[in-house]
């Protein structure tokens, strides 16, 4: 693997747990009643950025793992 196609996929990595963190925080401020959004919706971003922040990243690692010899 080149450093060009690692740089790519840590970046990847990075902005999915970026996106993760994203989600949860809006919505926790969802649930907290700062923005008109149904709970329902609120859990579900909650939910989804919380798979989204710890269990996707995993998954690409063990997908993009460098295979044993």
């Amino acid at each position: 693997m080149d450093e060009r196609q690692a740089r790519n996929r840590h970046m990847l990595i990075s902005l999915t747990r970026l996106s993760g963190a994203v989600l949860i925080i809006f919505g926790m401020i969802a649930l907290s009643g700062r923005i008109d959004l149904d709970r329902t919706y609120a859990w579900v971003m909650v939910i989804v950025g919380m798979a989204d922040f710890f269990f996707v990243p995993l998954v690409l690692y063990r997908r993009w793992r460098t295979p044993k010899s």
